[in-house]
């Protein structure tokens, strides 16, 4: 049931170092969701143009329009932006938070159009794909101008500071979002505390090797790694103590500043303080020489 691995005398030692030091991070004060799922991303995902004349056509459109991240604008550190934003319709939207509503929902699609009609009139050109989705769900679940997976349960989420990674990437590359971006169903979003402290050590090639070697279920070739979510949370990551406070106020002081060059200049150069950080994290972990030379291998 668990990820398995051949593996040297010293390689498995290793492994029993990082599960003895670290806690895994699902008894972290953190939580892990998937992005959204559209159905149709077409529909759904707008540019800056059509977000502008949406809202100069109905004001109240700006209150469903989120900026958005998709998987490949995710770069460690930071994030490259292309300006799409993601029309937010949960299901029975805009009736959403009303219980009684189980299934496709004809009174909630009449309030729409009265109090949405700028966007209702966007998706009309493409009801015919988005009535075909997923036939045994849409107009049967869910209207069809609906989010195929809406996040019904935790889309606030979204809205707070979070990690944000690509499920599959040919490397970490994790992010601290203070922006309220939405996402994608090819990302991972992360809630909770100690954010900078992780995202300093989820970034760094300690975690890459011993993830993919040791977690991740196995390589994906030219792929690269599934930084799936289930893998992701049996991870062990060291828990801040009074013996170890020092590194972590490093790592997360260098993530900080790694931010900020990057937010000045997304081609700033800093790979001299992901060193950095690369150092502290193998004290965190108490890697000897040899074991520091298996990560570099």
């Amino acid at each position: 049931g668990e990820p398995w691995a051949i593996l040297s005398s010293a390689e498995l030692s290793l492994k029993h170092k990082i599960k003895d030091i670290g806690i895994p991070l699902k008894d972290w004060d953190i939580n892990i969701y998937r992005g959204i799922t559209t159905g149709y991303n077409d529909a759904f995902i707008i540019d800056a143009t059509t977000r502008e004349q949406l809202i100069a056509q109905d004001p109240i459109s700006v209150e469903i329009i989120k900026p958005l991240l998709r998987g490949s604008n995710l770069k460690r550190y930071h994030a490259q932006w292309e300006k799409l934003y993601l029309l937010f319709i949960p299901w029975h939207f805009p009736l959403h938070e009303d219980s009684t509503i189980t299934g496709a929902s004809q009174e909630a699609e009449n309030v729409f159009v009265g109090d949405y009609p700028s966007i209702y009139s966007h998706l009309q050109q493409y009801q015919d794909r988005l009535s075909n989705r997923n036939r045994s769900e849409t107009g049967i679940r869910y209207e069809w101008y609906a989010l195929q997976r809406c996040a019904a349960t935790y889309h606030s989420e979204f809205n707070k500071e979070k990690i944000v990674w690509q499920e599959i990437a040919k490397k970490g590359s994790f992010l601290i979002d203070t922006n309220n971006f939405y996402s994608l169903d090819t990302t991972r979003i992360l809630t909770g505390e100690n954010l900078t402290y992780l995202v300093g050590i989820l970034n760094s090639k300690f975690f890459l090797y011993a993830f993919k070697n040791y977690y991740a279920g196995g390589h994906l070739g030219s792929k690269g790694v599934r930084f799936k979510s289930e893998f992701m949370k049996g991870f062990p990551i060291p828990p801040i103590t009074t013996e170890n406070q020092h590194i972590a106020t490093q790592i997360e002081e260098i993530v900080e500043q790694i931010t900020t060059y990057k937010q000045a200049n997304l081609d700033a150069d800093t790979s001299e303080l992901e060193d950095e950080i690369d150092k502290l994290v193998y004290a965190l972990y108490d890697l000897t020489p040899v074991e520091i030379a298996i990560v570099g291998e």
